[in-house]
């Protein structure tokens, strides 16, 4: 299972919306700027044990600082938008929040704090393309970002909209903005010193060997950086891995993405550079849960207060269920 770093904008992790920019409610750990290691020495010398939170799974890519960072599924955002209604309604903007199923995974191939996954099970499924689970919940999300994109369009929403948003900040717990980037940082790090660990690029380049077979134009140095460029077009995918709107906003995997996607995923796994990734991603992240624990502990107190607040929003706010 494969950790592709990029935390991927997919529809159900789409935060809320302010003249077309998304303001999310909290910084989700991904590929962000480079941080300085705190302690200067090589995390990759420590040892693996870490918090007795963070638990290994490799098919869902669980790494220790997960648990100092908030969840990439919608019940912080879905909590937040349902908390912003009123202020918006008062002041004239239609903002109907529907039900949502916050319990339910939207995606299979990321993980829960929004890590791409990559095996050959989802490769033979939906190739390199994000799956999504379509979902009563999915479609009434889908209604409502459409209907959002029109209400920002009217004036004075951006200035209103703001200020509701500040309001419910300040009244709820949320997570500094610099904590997070903090965490999100770490995890970059780990994530990109992972990927130059000599292990994992000799596993590179067994899996470059493994993938020799299919004739590919040019195979990248790292499995991190497949589909390549050119590939991407030719599936209909954006350089993030999204749907390009272009080919469709429901493009389905042709034959030859699944084919390759299908040995891509079966080489990674057979030339050791998955396993390999993870574990020496896992030791550097437990290297930095280890030397930065007291700032962490810290921030995971306050992302906690924040989920246990999204759920009194939710419980109190959420509109009924459709009926069956």
């Amino acid at each position: 299972m494969l950790n592709a770093c990029a935390r991927l904008p997919v529809r159900r992790k789409i935060a809320l919306l302010c003249c077309g920019m998304i303001l999310p409610l909290s910084v989700m750990t991904g590929c962000a700027a480079d941080a300085a290691d705190p302690s200067g020495r090589r995390a990759t010398d420590s040892p693996t044990e870490t918090s007795p939170e963070a638990r290994k799974d490799r098919a869902s890519w669980t790494l220790p600082l997960d648990d100092f960072t908030t969840p990439g599924d919608n019940t912080i955002n879905y909590a937040e938008q349902l908390a912003v209604q009123p202020c918006l309604e008062d002041a004239g903007y239609d903002w109907p929040v529907p039900w949502q199923d916050v319990g339910t995974t939207p995606t299979p191939t990321l993980s829960p704090f929004g890590a791409r996954l990559f095996d050959e099970q989802i490769a033979r499924t939906w190739g390199y393309h994000p799956g999504e689970f379509q979902t009563e919940s999915s479609r009434l999300w889908d209604e409502f970002l459409a209907h959002t994109r029109v209400t920002q369009e009217q004036p004075g929403f951006d200035e209103k909209f703001k200020s509701c948003i500040a309001a419910v900040r300040d009244e709820y717990s949320t997570p500094s903005y610099e904590d997070q980037l903090l965490v999100s940082q770490y995890a970059a790090q780990s994530q990109e010193r992972a990927r130059t660990d000599p292990a994992v690029t000799a596993a590179a380049a067994r899996w470059r060997e493994c993938m020799e077979p299919l004739g590919l134009a040019a195979l990248p140095e790292d499995r991190h950086d497949m589909p390549t460029p050119e590939l991407s077009a030719e599936f209909g995918l954006t350089p993030f891995g999204l749907p390009d709107p272009s080919a469709g906003a429901r493009s389905v995997p042709s034959a030859k993405e699944i084919e390759i996607a299908v040995a891509d995923a079966t080489c990674a796994e057979s030339s050791g550079y998955s396993e390999t990734l993870y574990e020496t991603t896992w030791n550097l992240q437990a290297h930095i849960v280890e030397t930065e624990r007291a700032t962490l502990d810290r921030v995971r107190q306050d992302v906690v207060a924040q989920k246990e607040a999204a759920q009194r929003i939710i419980a109190e706010r959420a509109p009924a269920a459709p009926s069956p």
